[in-house]
């Protein structure tokens, strides 16, 4: 928490610098003061923050969850079965090449604008990530332990639960976190392409009529949001892969 507290400081510091000196006029780079002022009175004054907040959380969380669900399920299948694998990995590798907001149109053209296209892509982009992270996990942990659940003859049902699933579950771990990133990141940018809706539609917005202040007061609010979010994952991962070592 120390370096938290001081990176903020340090970075705060150097925004006021730029500000209060007006080496950077204050209209395109408001007062710190300002700024978290605003967001204060957005949540507990005006209260303009409460409602796309939700909407960007309830966007990200549903979509992480569904994505991360369906990448973990099928990845592992896929790690199983090779042909299963193969007649994904080709797809699955040129759609994580491409950058998630390209994806945008497409799914618009498909399921119209509106929440369930914002679904569509984020769930997607997720499902890659962590798909690719658990059939990989897998498919190079698969033979080495079978061995071990042949030398102790255990059944394949206890050697998936007792030997493989707690090899790859780092692997399963780094996919969920990358894709919580990835799903936060296409939340965000999919409000602000289509519907004008959660933090990222208010951003726009904001941006259009030139309220700086709350442009950086959002910019700070899903800043701190994705840090928490990521802060709760390590802490998930710290807890239930115990014995990685950290």
């Amino acid at each position: 928490m120390k370096y938290f507290l001081f990176t903020f400081v340090f970075l705060v510091s150097i925004w006021a610098l730029l500000s209060y000196s007006n080496i950077i006029n204050s209209l395109l780079l408001p007062h710190p003061h300002q700024v978290f002022l605003y967001i204060y009175q957005g949540f507990f004054t005006t209260q303009i923050f409460y409602k796309p907040l939700l909407q960007t959380i309830t966007s990200t969380l549903l979509s992480f969850l569904v994505g991360s669900f369906l990448g973990v399920l099928l990845g592992i299948i896929g790690g199983y079965y090779k042909k299963l694998y193969r007649v994904l990995e080709l797809p699955l590798d040129f759609f994580r090449s491409l950058p998630s907001l390209l994806l945008i149109p497409l799914s618009v053209l498909f399921f119209g604008i509106g929440p369930l296209a914002s679904f569509s892509v984020i769930s997607f982009s997720v499902f890659v990530y962590v798909f690719i992270n658990s059939a990989y996990g897998i498919k190079y942990n698969k033979a080495s332990f079978s061995e071990i659940g042949k030398l102790y003859k255990i059944d394949k049902i206890r050697e998936f639960w007792l030997i493989l699933l707690p090899s790859i579950l780092p692997n399963i771990f780094a996919g969920i976190k990358m894709g919580f990133s990835i799903a936060f990141i296409v939340t965000i940018g999919s409000e602000m392409l289509i519907g004008h809706s959660g933090l990222g539609g208010r951003i726009i917005d904001s941006y259009m009529i030139f309220n700086t202040k709350e442009v950086f007061s959002i910019i700070i609010i899903v800043g701190m949001f994705g840090y928490f979010g990521n802060k709760i994952l390590n802490v998930l991962e710290k807890k239930f892969i115990h014995w990685k070592g950290y």
